[in-house]
């Protein structure tokens, strides 16, 4: 399969990796990445080998992009356990970590799990 090569293109896919790096979405940099390797010229095989993926995935997510085009990024939310912090809490942990253990009125010289787990989470809570 070879898919005829945009300038156009090849920006918006440019765009949506920077956009992911800086989102840390590892699912937009490993799609952009196939899609761009295909787009110059590189077989399937070649791109599932160099990126470690699978030939399937790297059809799928070319049919995808031929099928839905830039909206192939578009994720719903990642399935997984509920964050047990709500965003106040994850705030006012935030601001408790953001000074050191003596400063906060604890011994110790840095943050360690015990010490966040028996003493400040429960504050947190």
């Amino acid at each position: 399969m070879k898919i005829t090569e945009t300038k156009t293109l090849i920006k918006k896919l440019e765009r949506e990796f920077e956009q992911g790096k800086n989102a840390g979405d590892q699912r937009i940099v490993d799609r952009v990445r196939v899609i761009l390797s295909i787009l110059h010229g590189r077989s399937f095989a070649e791109v599932a080998v160099i990126l470690k993926i699978s030939i399937e995935a790297v059809r799928i997510w070319v049919r995808d992009l031929l099928l839905k085009g830039m909206s192939l990024f578009n994720f719903k939310t990642s399935p997984g356990r509920p964050a047990k912090l709500t965003n106040s809490q994850k705030q006012a942990l935030k601001e408790i970590i953001s000074r050191s253990p003596q400063e906060a009125g604890y011994s110790g010289g840095c943050w360690s799990y015990s010490l966040l787990d028996g003493i400040v989470l429960p504050q947190v809570y």
